[in-house]
């Protein structure tokens, strides 16, 4: 029943968000396993569930759009890393 259940919701949703799902899940594992607490895009394409570059690219904007995460550029490196909560922006 709740595989049913997951299978149906995965219909009602875009493609978009559900790409969008699977990188952010993926992205909290990451992010937890680095010290600085950011992952790179390269790392990303190699590792996440996302591989070519363009979906991954429009992917990634778009968690930045819903504010899931923020994109800082360092050098040649692009670092993705968790947007700080609400609560932690205040103090």
């Amino acid at each position: 029943m709740d595989q049913s259940r997951r299978f149906l919701s995965k219909l009602e949703r875009s493609p978009q968000e559900v790409s969008a799902d699977r990188l952010f899940d993926w992205l909290l594992v990451e992010w937890k396993k680095t010290e600085t607490g950011s992952v790179t895009q390269r790392h990303a394409q190699q590792f996440g569930p996302i591989r070519k570059h363009k979906p991954l690219g429009e992917t990634i904007k778009y968690l930045c759009d819903e504010k899931y995460n923020e994109v800082i550029k360092k050098g040649k490196s692009t670092l993705i890393k968790p947007k700080p909560m609400q609560s932690e922006q205040d103090e």
